[in-house]
């Protein structure tokens, strides 16, 4: 009983979640439960994995999307059994336009991704200062994983004008999350972070968001 009612008070979150990221000029249709966001902002990826737009929610069954010019971007389906997810990953710095027909309900989003930008100028890792400048021209370095094999660190971000850090994620080499008990502090904090898995196998993903364009923005540092 127990972990049925923990599967669905996490199931509600989820869903909570889902609603209240959706923009306010998000377009919805009640009777399927759809909503499309009017407006997608993101940034080129170099070497960090680019990161997902959420474009729409959905429970229709009959959804179909299209990207006036794949260029720029491409679409990702993410089922979460009650519910649809759909992302624009984008590719290439540019604008175009996406489609989504649910049923008799179409839907335009407007897609704007910029050219990779450094939103850092520095950041300390343990007691080591790192300036943002290593951020210039890639979204990707890499750090000496033996250094700090077995320690728990604090980060910290010190960001560029008009840019705010959102959150970090912790991967292994293939994508998958890594449990850990990190405690997130305003202005770009992190503590608590415990590194392990082996070379090239503790992998720190850290969002960021321009507060004028709502753009995101991933860095990633490698433990290598």
């Amino acid at each position: 009983m127990k972990k049925t009612m923990k599967k669905l008070v996490a199931l509600v979150a989820i869903f909570a979640m889902l609603i209240t990221a959706i923009p306010v000029s998000a377009a919805n249709d009640a009777a399927t439960h759809t909503w499309v966001t009017d407006k997608l902002v993101g940034y080129v990826p170099v070497k960090s994995d680019a990161k997902q737009l959420s474009l729409a929610t959905t429970t229709a069954k009959n959804v179909s999307v299209k990207v006036a010019n794949p260029k720029i971007g491409k679409i990702v389906y993410e089922d979460l059994t009650f519910m649809k997810l759909i992302h624009f990953v984008p590719k290439r710095a540019g604008k175009t336009v996406v489609t989504t027909k649910v049923g008799k309900k179409t839907f335009k989003t407007n897609v704007t991704v910029y050219k990779y930008t450094n939103p850092i100028s520095s950041v300390k890792i343990g007691d080591t200062t790192i300036s943002g400048s290593k951020f210039a021209k890639t979204d990707r370095i890499y750090l000496d994983y033996d250094k700090y094999a077995g320690k728990t660190i604090n980060l910290k971000f010190n960001t560029k004008k008009d840019w705010y850090c959102c959150y970090m994620e912790l991967k292994d080499k293939d994508g998958n999350d890594i449990p850990n008990l990190i405690k997130q502090k305003e202005g770009g904090s992190f503590k608590g972070v415990y590194v392990h898995g082996g070379k090239g196998n503790f992998i720190c993903n850290i969002v960021f968001e321009n507060m004028k364009n709502k753009g995101v923005e991933t860095l990633s540092i490698v433990f290598k």
